[in-house]
């Protein structure tokens, strides 16, 4: 499957379901996929419409809503959210996001060409376009791959194939024909290997123990 092969007529919860399976059939990845609205411009009643719209059609999406009294810099929040998936990194998660004291939401730049881009990079763009059209706001997609080895007979392991060099290869792949910024960073339990872009975000970690 290529972007190309994405269906004109599908819920945004299904062009995500496609970047999922583009990902692993192009990459041999299990990632976890979330597209996230901030500072939601209307109201929440309309943010669980757009929700209920973006998963129609779509299996085994579980939608919530939850409002959060929040005293502190942002005031009350609500949460709306769809989720596909119980597994901590294979899942696919849709959320908007808004705030008492929000600041407003403004749209990313998005290129002027894309002829050079790799098929995942052309995917995320276009479901960045999609959300777009359809409700007048830019997401932020997140690509997260976990690896993980197996510790025991009883535990399962996550992307154990990929190596630090290979995570290297997949993500310099990915940004072909792009001016997404490259980044390493270290912490005490992870080692991660990202892609920054415009509202987008590409991660492969490793435990660093």
């Amino acid at each position: 499957m290529t972007s190309d092969s994405f269906p004109p007529t599908v819920s945004v919860a299904r062009y995500l379901e496609y970047l999922k399976e583009l990902i692993k059939n192009e990459l041999g990845l299990d990632a976890e996929i979330s597209l996230t609205i901030h500072s939601w411009p209307s109201t929440n009643r309309i943010a669980q419409l757009v929700i209920s719209d973006m998963v129609e059609g779509s299996n085994n999406w579980t939608t919530k809503n939850e409002i959060i009294d929040d005293k502190g810099a942002f005031g009350s929040m609500s949460f709306t959210s769809a989720k596909k998936g119980s597994n901590k990194y294979h899942y696919s998660e849709i959320i908007i996001y808004k705030s008492e004291r929000q600041t407003k939401h403004r749209l990313g730049t998005l290129p002027r060409s894309t002829k050079k881009y790799s098929p995942i990079a052309n995917a995320l763009l276009e479901i960045r376009k999609i959300v777009r059209s359809l409700y007048g706001v830019d997401p932020r997609i997140g690509v997260q791959a976990k690896v993980q080895k197996s510790r025991s007979l009883f535990s399962t392991g996550f992307n154990e194939g990929i190596t630090k060099e290979t995570a290297k290869e997949i993500l310099s792949a990915i940004c072909k024909g792009t001016n997404w910024k490259y980044v390493e960073s270290t912490s005490s339990f992870t080692e991660s290997f990202e892609l920054h872009g415009t509202n987008i975000e590409i991660g492969i970690s490793f435990d660093s123990q």
